[in-house]
């Protein structure tokens, strides 16, 4: 499946963008574009989307077991709401998950 997506980027600045913000209009990470030109973002219902569209392809998005898609769906949720959360994006303000793709002087300034 990874030859089927095409995955790009982005720095801080072009989250900011008119045309990102048409991606995922709470311009952060993660977005994804379908092939009939709709957006769908947040990382739970991309991670799904992809499952359902992909299934017979392998191997599978998802752990095997029920216990390691607990494991998964608790540490999605937990990233969802504490770690990513809107209220980490004030100016100014650099959220955790800024770590894995900012580096200093990249989102300007406060």
């Amino acid at each position: 499946a990874q030859d089927l997506i095409d995955v790009r980027m982005l720095t801080y600045p072009e989250l900011k963008t008119p045309e990102f913000a048409e991606v995922n209009p709470l311009k952060k990470v993660p977005g994804l574009i379908r092939s009939d030109g709709v957006t769908v973002f947040e990382s739970f219902v991309i991670l799904e989307y992809l499952e359902d569209k992909h299934r017979a392809l392998s191997p599978s998005f998802k752990p095997l077991t029920a216990e390691g898609r607990q494991l998964m769906q608790l540490m999605i949720r937990c990233h969802d709401l504490y770690v990513a959360s809107p209220n980490c994006t004030a100016p100014g303000f650099s959220h955790c998950q800024g770590s894995m793709y900012l580096s200093y002087g990249w989102h300007g300034e406060a």
